[in-house]
């Protein structure tokens, strides 16, 4: 991975509080948004997919949203690490 993330009190106290089995799966989804929304806002999400949804051929728009599904991955690792999914 080739990001650093912010592991802020907010996500700490989400990772240490006491998760049943039946809530990890919703916990690993917000660890995984607050994780995103340290690199792209929600518009910025928003416009990089309507943009590649507009126009997938634009080398531009390509690459944001390439750029977008691979950090996408690196926080869906990251979560896993964080949360001691397997």
């Amino acid at each position: 991975m080739d990001n650093e993330f912010i592991i802020d009190e907010e996500l700490q106290d989400l990772i240490d509080t006491s998760i049943t089995p039946e809530d990890k799966q919703k916990v690993y989804g917000i660890v995984i948004s607050k994780l995103i929304r340290q690199q792209y806002s929600k518009d910025m999400v928003e416009a990089i997919i309507n943009n590649y949804l507009d126009d997938s051929t634009n080398e531009k728009h390509l690459k944001e949203f390439q750029d977008l599904q691979s950090y996408r991955k690196e926080c869906k690792i990251k979560a896993k690490e964080l949360l001691n999914i397997d």
